[in-house]
């Protein structure tokens, strides 16, 4: 397996905290949502792509179930703290998917720590810059 095809999703991993990070700055419900969701799109998509073969072969697309399931989330809870949850979720689907041979591993494994960690997190201080 070539080395640039789950690299790319590692680098994706590696801006979550800078996402979380910006998504604490926001006080506006209809805001959160118009950001969050988008958000919540691509990690469940990259958690459905990563260590996928069909990836190469075929179209890989989350579900439409689970597309409305996290558009309605977003209308029940708008908030950074949802948005956490939702990416500790699809984090530790793509763990369980990381191949040890894999040459970006380790350095998905550390992008996933960081997630996991920032997931804990608590929300940024009002007024903070990101």
């Amino acid at each position: 397996m070539a080395e640039w095809r789950w690299g790319q999703v590692t680098d994706a991993l590696e801006l979550v905290p800078s996402c979380i990070a910006y998504l604490d700055q926001l006080e506006d419900e209809a805001v959160m949502r118009f950001c969050l969701i988008p958000q919540l799109m691509a990690i469940a998509t990259q958690a459905a792509c990563f260590n996928n073969p069909h990836v190469f072969s075929g179209i890989v697309k989350i579900r439409p179930g689970l597309s409305a399931k996290l558009i309605l989330s977003t209308k029940q809870d708008p908030s950074a703290q949802n948005a956490r949850t939702w990416f500790a979720h699809f984090g530790a689907q793509i763990k369980a998917n990381v191949d040890p041979a894999d040459p970006n591993a380790e350095r998905t494994m550390r992008a996933l720590e960081a997630l996991e960690e920032c997931c804990r997190g608590e929300p940024a201080a009002p007024g903070s810059r990101v």
